[in-house]
């Protein structure tokens, strides 16, 4: 879970260099999970519920990383 968060965080934030006006929300999301399944992981029901409120505004990537950690 951590190992797909990590990278959810790198795809969203650090190496897609491209305008976020390119993708939806729908198909961000969409892009990153084909992309976790490439490397044989996955996104959980709660996984794309928390990019969805981050997608929405109502939560940070830092407030959703710490709700991870505190999982840990």
């Amino acid at each position: 879970m951590m190992e797909a968060m990590d990278l959810v965080q790198a795809r969203t934030t650090k190496s897609v260099k491209v305008s976020r006006d390119i993708y939806t929300p729908t198909e961000a999301i969409r892009e990153i999970d084909t992309t976790l399944k490439m490397e044989g992981m996955s996104l959980t029901p709660a996984d794309l519920d928390m990019l969805k409120e981050i997608g929405l505004g109502n939560l940070t990537t830092d407030e959703a990383r710490q709700k991870i950690l505190n999982k840990v």
